[in-house]
């Protein structure tokens, strides 16, 4: 089965000054850092972070069906629009560039930097299926389907909420004080 699985934690350096260098840490590619006292404590906190990375994959997922679903509905009325060549091959474009996002966040959280690549992945696919929700509302609102224009506006608003809560993930967590900086607006460059 498909999964996110990060593993990275970082080993505590010693003998610095520093408190949370002397911690087990887990950097996630949101900002986030947490640090543990001990590796038990940052092993939980990972097998957590995984299980919510997964739930917003899934969630991802289902909202990338739906839209899919959508689109194939919307792509007789496409060629309607005076700009139907341009917005299909952007639409296109967006779907193939999420199957890349979602099989590279699925396959490479074991690597070093898998932590971050996997947020970047999720972000990626996020910013892509609005940009496809914003290419067939402005169909829909050509043809006139302004009901269909509100549902469309309601799977952007459930992605929001996706980009929201990864943005989130993990913050204030830790037995040990970190400076942490979690993403106060995401704005990825587009890949």
């Amino acid at each position: 089965m498909r999964k996110i699985t990060l593993t990275h934690i970082e080993d505590p350096e010693g003998n610095s000054p520093f408190k949370e260098r002397n911690c087990f840490r887990i950097s996630l590619g949101n900002g986030v850092i947490a640090g543990w006292s001990n590796d038990q404590y940052a092993a939980k906190y990972m097998v957590k972070i995984n299980l919510e990375l997964n739930y917003k994959l899934v969630t991802l997922n289902q909202i990338l069906i739906e839209t899919i679903t959508h689109y194939r509905k919307v792509w007789f009325y496409i060629t309607n629009h005076p700009n139907h060549a341009a917005i299909e091959r952007e639409i296109k474009s967006a779907f193939a560039s999420i199957d890349h996002s979602l099989e590279f966040a699925t396959t490479r959280g074991h690597y070093e930097n898998g932590n971050h690549m996997v947020f970047r992945q999720l972000f990626c696919a996020l910013d892509s299926l609005e940009d496809i929700l914003t290419s067939l509302q402005k169909v829909e609102k050509y043809c006139k389907h302004y009901v269909e224009v509100r549902m469309l506006q309601v799977f952007r608003d459930r992605v929001e909420y996706v980009r929201l809560d990864l943005r989130d993930l993990g913050d204030g967590e830790g037995n040990v004080e970190m400076r942490s900086t979690p993403l106060k607006e995401h704005s990825p460059e587009k890949s």
